[in-house]
């Protein structure tokens, strides 16, 4: 056979697509996914300028971070970088970090003046709202509201009421409820914020609600959750919930029941609401429907762990959850069967990890290793499709007093800022920019 004769090899698929005009090549790469785009741009040199292309990864942070991407800051310049870096939030070590100390108060109670120590907080990128306890010393302690404000723009102010310090502060949004913050104080008590109200910045909503300790909104609702009265629905044309309809589900009546571990409204049904208890040993969610005539829970899912200690809402629907003495965050789906309702699970370096979640992310503070009170390590991962995952130790936290734990909330993020309770007198501030 003659030279001429012979044909020619082949092209492989590959050198088929090095020949494509580069808006072919994005054109068939528009139909991977996050994941498999990525390992192309691994293959070779020509294909990773067009796996890279940015317009490829713009749909994917839509999907992963429906309220926005991190984009044009130095830890995510473009699309690619907040997918594959979790929204900038891969970079913990890099972000610039601010320390928001009491310490020089707890100090100074020495020499006879007033000890201050955080009971509550709540944050978002704008404005970040601390409750602390004003004990002074001597046989009579003495408890009133004190709210320091800390403002994006570098602005301070300082708040106090009546007696009751804070033990719950929670942040919304002005323009649809008339008030900034709804603070809960330790005497049951519930008061609007509204900061930039010289005469009244502190207005009484609610008086005597039984041991108030969680609060949240549902729409124009309000969730009130206590260990005396259970929940409690304020607002529009729903009533009260008592504790006694929580064993319509056929619970052991004899049993401890806590029910301030959180409550969850979902955001695509915002009449449904995930509330999670601790019923003896046993860490269960109930799941309720305001539409229903008796307003009783519907169904439960039973966690399989002792100790339940968050409840915190996930993406699509989903609820996490947190347990003392398990590494594990768990997200839990009602709409699939009680048997395989788990259907994500994230594992922490330590055990009792605080959560929270926020725009595709998943933020966790774990303990140090397990029985020590040793440091602390602050982890990150993506919700949904985004599998990045990433964790830094807190080198401000020597020994993990877990005080945070003690209270409502222990960690914070927001869509730029991840605030982080590190111990009686200090809070951790870091922020994407």
């Amino acid at each position: 056979m003659s030279l001429a004769s012979t044909p020619a090899p082949a092209l492989a698929p590959l050198s088929k697509m090095e020949a494509l005009p580069l808006e072919l090549r994005l054109l068939i790469l528009r139909n991977l996914d996050a994941r498999a785009l990525a390992r192309v741009s691994l293959s070779c040199t020509a294909l990773r300028a067009a796996a890279s292309d940015d317009s490829l990864w713009h749909a994917f942070c839509a999907e992963l971070y429906p309220r926005g991407a991190n984009i044009g800051t130095a830890l995510a310049p473009k699309h690619r970088d907040c997918v594959l870096c979790v929204n900038g939030w891969a970079h913990i070590p890099r972000m610039p970090r601010e320390l928001v100390s009491f310490a020089s108060q707890a100090r100074a109670s020495r020499s006879g003046a007033t000890l201050e120590s955080i009971t509550a907080f709540d944050a978002d990128d704008d404005l970040l709202i601390v409750g602390l306890s004003r004990l002074a010393p001597g046989p009579t302690e003495m408890m009133e509201i004190a709210l320091e404000l800390f403002y994006a723009d570098g602005r301070r102010k300082r708040l106090t009421g009546p007696t009751g310090a804070a033990s719950h502060i929670e942040l919304c949004d002005e323009a649809q409820h008339g008030y900034r913050a709804l603070v809960i104080t330790q005497a049951g008590d519930c008061w609007l914020l509204r900061p930039d109200d010289e005469e009244e910045p502190l207005m009484p909503r609610y008086l005597n609600l039984g041991g108030t300790e969680y609060a949240t909104h549902a729409g124009d609702n309000l969730i009130l959750l206590s260990a005396e009265t259970g929940m409690r629905i304020e607002g529009g044309r729903h009533n009260g919930f008592v504790l006694d309809r929580f064993f319509q589900l056929g619970l052991d009546t004899t049993a401890r029941v806590e029910l301030t571990r959180g409550a969850v409204v979902d955001p695509l049904e915002p009449a449904i609401t995930t509330l999670g208890a601790r019923v003896g040993d046993r860490s269960i969610l109930y799941r309720f429907d305001w539409r229903t005539p008796s307003f009783g829970a519907e169904d439960f899912i039973e966690t399989h762990h002792k100790n339940l200690l968050r409840v915190r809402a996930g993406r699509d629907g989903t609820v996490l959850t947190s347990h003392l003495f398990s590494k594990d965050v768990q997200t839990w789906d009602w709409r699939r069967p009680k048997s395989d309702a788990c259907v994500e699970t994230y594992r922490c370096c330590g055990i009792g990890p605080d959560i929270d979640a926020a725009n595709g992310v998943l933020a966790c503070v774990s303990r140090g290793a397990p029985g020590t009170s040793y440091g602390a390590k602050l982890h990150t991962f993506g919700l949904g499709g985004a599998r990045a995952a990433a964790d830094a130790g807190l080198s401000e936290v020597v020994i993990d007093s877990f005080h945070r734990n003690a209270l409502s909330r222990g960690v914070k993020l927001c869509d730029r800022t991840l605030t982080v309770l590190l111990d009686e007198q200090r809070l951790l501030r870091c922020r994407v920019e």
